[in-house]
């Protein structure tokens, strides 16, 4: 089972790259929250245009430890 999750993880992350490599622009969005342990969360999206069609995928997201300043967002 694990496995497969990985498979399947390992083939979404391929096909965002293809994508990405094909926007004619694109932007990255940062979004910072809390989860119910109250656990800071960091997500970043990529959006981009290709065609004059609009993406919005979400390519990472990390929990952060500690403190959350800019410097911290921007190192993670």
């Amino acid at each position: 089972m694990t496995r497969r999750i990985e498979d399947i993880a390992g083939n979404l992350e391929l096909q965002l790259q293809r994508e990405v490599a094909n926007f004619d622009f694109f932007s990255l969005a940062l979004d910072e929250s809390c989860d119910v342990r109250d656990t800071a969360q960091l997500l970043v999206f990529v959006r981009g245009i290709m065609d004059f069609k609009i993406t919005e995928e979400l390519a990472a997201m990390r929990s952060m430890k500690g403190t959350t300043t800019g410097s911290d967002l921007f190192t993670e």
